[in-house]
């Protein structure tokens, strides 16, 4: 999960979202890792990839809520 948030720490860096940045950094390393494995599950359904089967939490609904819009 590291290596997701560094990578998408750039993708932030580089659309220069500031306000999303700051919220991954504010939350606790257990939820930032749900919320960055959603957040680059949205990005790969976007590019039209399948859907694969998940297993426990989610914060789905929570990501589009919040920033479907932005990406």
């Amino acid at each position: 999960m590291a290596k997701d948030f560094v990578v998408y720490r750039l993708y932030i860096h580089k659309v220069k979202q500031q306000e999303l940045y700051e919220l991954l950094e504010s939350m606790p390393k257990s939820i930032r890792g749900l919320y960055i494995r959603e957040a680059l599950m949205h990005y790969r359904l976007s590019r039209g990839a399948e859907k694969p089967q998940q297993r426990g939490v989610s914060l789905q609904e929570t990501f589009a809520e919040n920033f479907s819009e932005s990406l």
